[in-house]
């Protein structure tokens, strides 16, 4: 029984240990892109992806308002430069 248990954490730090890309579901190619030729705009794995933070403290600086957001219809968007800017203020610890 204990060998099940551990399959299964093993299972799920596998799962995890797979990071943003598996949980939004972009490939490794196109992740390579974002990081390499940003667009200007981006959609949430996106912008995730290219800031290098964890899903939920990007949706958490988001509703703190720290990092701006597009809202169209059910899509959110980011620019670049915003995310950039939030960046640098939440480095220098500005929350403004």
């Amino acid at each position: 029984m204990s060998e099940q248990l551990a399959a299964t954490d093993m299972k799920k730090q596998t799962t995890s240990d797979n990071g943003i890309r598996s949980a939004f579901r972009i490939s490794p190619e196109r992740e390579k892109e974002i990081l390499e030729n940003p667009p200007e705009m981006m959609i949430r794995p996106e912008a995730v992806i290219y800031t290098r933070i964890g899903e939920r403290a990007f949706r958490n600086a988001v509703a703190k308002g720290l990092i701006p957001e597009i809202r169209i219809g059910r899509r959110r968007m980011y620019r670049r430069i915003a995310l950039i800017e939030a960046l640098k203020k939440l480095e220098t610890g500005v929350n403004a």
